[in-house]
């Protein structure tokens, strides 16, 4: 998961950054819709009842949160949870926003 951090950039990207960067992100509120998009893609990532209330999806959601926050013109893309779940598999939560 370092090789990622480090050759995608991220680590660049968030030594630029306030160090409370991804905190802020992750709480700021965004459109309706997108926390909508965000919540149903969420629920498709595994089916496993125990898995959708774990720490992970909770991770997976503030990732996707602070990333549509960053990225307003971009938001939330359909199945970007699918990408979130690789890199949290391998990242802690906020290197895996920086790769994301």
């Amino acid at each position: 998961g370092e090789f990622w951090y480090v050759c995608s950039g991220a680590s660049e990207l968030q030594v630029g950054s306030p160090p409370d960067e991804y905190v802020r992100l992750s709480a700021a509120l965004i459109p309706e819709r997108t926390l909508t998009d965000i919540d149903k893609d969420i629920q498709r990532t595994s089916t496993n009842p125990e898995i959708q209330q774990s720490e992970a999806v909770k991770k997976m959601r503030r990732l996707l949160i602070a990333f549509a926050a960053r990225n307003p013109t971009i938001g939330y893309c359909q199945s970007m949870n699918f990408v979130a779940c690789m890199l949290l598999l391998h990242l802690d939560e906020e290197p895996a926003f920086w790769v994301l």
